[in-house]
């Protein structure tokens, strides 16, 4: 595959485009090692363990109705049962150069509402855990 520069992405936050306020995006599957050595073993040896997925996202605030900060306030709750997250590297059609990745997540950590710096445009970072399957399309759309 071509080197790509990311300038367009894609992000869906409960049936809700955000890609047009999108500046940061990140499809993360992180996996733990465990440790897996026997008695004896003159060193560590590993298995593959749990998969931690997440996509995080920062986007810049707004606090229009039916856009960033309205959308992201209502994920903030201990009720939560999750809602789809779908996101792609580029804002175009997916397939396997450009494949979309999803699932049904809570919010993970904080949402800052305010976390500004004078003169700077203000954004809101978080970070999306799944609540069930993570999933990676690669079909065309």
């Amino acid at each position: 595959m071509a080197i790509q520069t990311s300038y367009n992405f894609k992000i869906v936050v409960n049936s809700i485009d955000l890609s047009d306020h999108c500046v940061n995006l990140k499809i993360a599957k992180p996996q733990t090692a465990n440790e897996a050595q026997a008695a004896g073993a003159v060193h560590k040896q590993y298995r593959a363990g749990m998969g931690d997925p997440y996509i995080e996202a920062t986007f810049r605030a707004d606090d229009a109705v039916g856009s960033v900060n309205q959308t992201l306030r209502a994920l903030i709750t201990p009720t939560s049962t999750g809602v789809p997250i779908l996101a792609r590297r580029l804002n175009s059609a997916r397939s396997s150069a450009n494949p979309e990745y999803g699932f049904a997540a809570v919010v993970n950590g904080d949402l800052m509402p305010l976390d500004d710096n004078w003169g700077e445009v203000p954004t809101i970072t978080v970070k999306f855990c799944p609540i069930g399957a993570y999933a990676e399309d690669v079909t065309t759309s």
